[in-house]
């Protein structure tokens, strides 16, 4: 808890000098919206923008690469449930009177 505080106390003695070295005003313009700000606000602004951006991009990109592992996980599980599934036996193939004539004769045959 106190490496927290004393980390956070760290990095705001820094910003708090760029908020003092920035303190001019600047106008900002958008369409027909025009606002007077501080240059630093305008900065601290465009930081945290860019940095909820990235968290949103990168927690979509995480939950599809999710999403995409669960559905491979899901595919390989019914693959493996399929593989241990017996298979049916095949009946067996019924001669019909002429093979059976042509079994008997190379039978026949080989016993002499």
């Amino acid at each position: 808890m106190k490496y927290k505080l004393l980390g956070g106390i760290i990095l705001l003695i820094p910003v708090l000098m760029f908020v003092q070295e920035n303190i001019a005003v600047v106008p900002v313009r958008f369409l027909e919206w025009e606002r007077s700000v501080p240059l630093s606000l305008l900065l601290m602004g465009t930081l945290l923008v860019g940095i909820l951006l990235g968290m949103i991009f990168s927690f979509a990109r995480r939950r599809k690469k999710a999403k995409k592992l669960k559905k491979a996980e899901l595919e390989k599980q019914k693959q493996a449930e399929e593989a241990q599934k017996p298979t049916p036996e095949e009946p067996a193939p019924v001669m019909n009177d002429l093979e059976k004539t042509v079994v008997l004769e190379t039978s026949n045959e080989l016993e002499k």
